[in-house]
């Protein structure tokens, strides 16, 4: 059954099957190529060493009782990372990844949250971090977890690897998002979650075995872990692989790996594209070709309309279109992508009355106005699964065409709910349309309205609410600097001092 020629994402699926097909079929087909720091060759990782490693990895921890239990997963963005995520589903536990502290108070209060309300099996880390974090774990936090690095189980092969007895509806991933301005939910993934998200955007980016995926995105958030990785395991096809300090620090790297691999697909957040407008100069693309470059994701924080605009002028002369930019939708309670724009065309723009959002109104066109960027078509598309709809947040009734209102989504891309959190799950997953009974819908908490079949989103709900779990402000984003930041510490020897952490609350 595992290596059957059952469809990608049919009701019989599971990442770990999928991966292990290719293992068998394309066996030495780079999955994954490691840049350094200078943007140098480190590493190429095959399907075949990916299944091998996976099993050892697997058959190590299943010793201590992991199945369908958490796993926190302490990396920086690299080998080791993905290795240890797979290895974590072979062997049927949860993965969870969880940044590494790059001394920051919230850093350390962020691990300690997961630590308290993930109650993980076990903590997996890189060797170099294992010993401090023993010590940090058991000084600081009082918990008595058992903390293992990923080289040693990697290369203990005592017991054989068994494989677990997982479907579809097996839970896959335990996500809390980082930036939350209250203590964040665990999100509950399963593997129909991740493969039916998974086929959305092969959809919606028109992407196969044979594309190139290239990203900096720290794999501990969706965007890098679900929208590069996940969909490299699903396609079978190839990632290139870049360190979000090496981009912090040299962005031009980013561009030049898209232009050296022929990736096709690549993407980062609003803020990531104006740190290439800010930082890269012409004499560091000199001979770069981004003309492959077919669809350029831009996701997790507000789409500006200038960014496109400025981004396209600037690198136009080394062959990127603006037909490229690809504004998306999503959140990590519906795994990731919720909706993406049609490609190949430029993202479409509408000016707007901006009092008309803040006062959640019928939308007037204003040439004048605020310039919103479309983020997705939602025209009942077949090849995505999810139903978007815009609902009065107060009485509960659907909302017509250019009527501000906030977002609900249903459909298979939708996580089980939060961890341990059975009010907060019916709150937040299990909402009903007033007038329409038998379907549940997921609330994001953000606000948007549906203009000529697609959505355009306004910003978060004035109101404290336990939607999300995230910053409950239009300003809620993902900016190149904090996130690049976590990994500016997480070279070896060690991790920030417990100066940093005392203060965490």
């Amino acid at each position: 059954m595992w290596l059957s020629n059952t469809k990608a994402g049919s009701d019989e699926d599971t990442l770990v099957q999928l991966v292990a097909r290719h293992a068998a079929h394309i066996p030495e087909k780079t999955a994954f190529t490691f840049l350094g720091e200078t943007g140098a060759e480190e590493r190429n990782v095959t399907f075949s060493e990916l299944h091998s490693d996976a099993m050892a990895i697997a058959a190590r921890i299943g010793q201590l009782d992991v199945f369908q239990r958490p796993v926190m997963l302490l990396f920086p963005t690299g080998e080791d990372f993905v290795r240890a995520f797979l290895g974590c589903l072979y062997a049927g536990a949860i993965p969870v990844p969880v940044p590494l502290p790059s001394g920051e108070s919230h850093d350390f209060a962020h691990v300690r949250h997961v630590l308290s309300d993930a109650t993980p099996a076990c903590v997996l880390v890189d060797e170099c971090w294992r010993g401090r974090m023993v010590t940090y774990f058991r000084t600081q936090l009082d918990a008595d977890v058992v903390v293992s690095s990923i080289s040693a189980l990697a290369k203990d092969d005592s017991e054989p690897w068994v494989a677990p007895d997982i479907g579809p509806d097996v839970l896959a991933l335990l996500q809390y998002p980082w930036a939350a301005m209250n203590p964040p939910k665990g999100v509950m993934v399963d593997h129909r979650n991740l493969l039916d998200n998974s086929a959305l955007m092969q959809a919606r980016w028109g992407s196969h075995e044979h594309s190139v995926h290239g990203s900096w995105l720290p794999l501990h958030h969706a965007m890098g872990l679900v929208g590069v990785v996940v969909q490299v395991l699903y396609e079978g096809s190839t990632g290139v692989l870049l360190s979000p300090r090496a981009f912090a620090e040299r962005p031009y790297l980013w561009l030049r790996l898209i232009g050296d691999y022929g990736v096709d697909i690549a993407g980062a957040p609003n803020g990531g594209y104006e740190h290439c407008i800010e930082r890269v100069s012409d004499h560091q693309l000199a001979g770069v070709d981004l003309s492959g470059w077919r669809v350029a994701i831009n996701a997790a924080e507000p789409v500006r309309e200038e960014t496109l605009r400025r981004f396209s002028a600037r690198f136009s002369r080394n062959g990127f279109s603006s037909q490229a930019h690809m504004p998306c939708y999503g959140l990590i309670e519906s795994t990731l992508c919720v909706c993406a724009c049609d490609r190949p065309k430029a993202p479409n723009v509408l000016y707007v009355d901006g009092g008309d959002l803040i006062d959640r109104k019928t939308v007037t066109p204003d040439p004048c106005g605020t310039p919103l960027v479309a983020c997705g078509s939602v025209r009942g598309d077949p090849a995505s699964s999810l139903d978007v709809r815009i609902v009065d947040p107060d009485s509960r009734r659907a909302l017509g065409v250019d009527r501000v209102g906030e977002i609900w989504i249903s459909g298979s891309s939708v996580a089980r709910g939060y961890l341990g959190s059975h009010e907060d799950t019916s709150a937040t997953f299990r909402a009903q349309i007033r007038g329409r009974p038998g379907t549940y819908y997921l609330r994001t908490g953000d606000l948007g309205f549906i203009h000529a079949g697609e959505l355009f989103v306004t910003g978060r709900r004035a109101v404290s609410t336990a939607f999300s779990g995230r910053a409950d402000t239009p300003s809620s984003t993902f900016p190149v600097g904090p996130y690049a930041a976590l990994e500016l510490e997480t070279r070896c020897p060690a991790p920030a001092t417990q100066t940093s952490a005392s203060h965490g609350g």
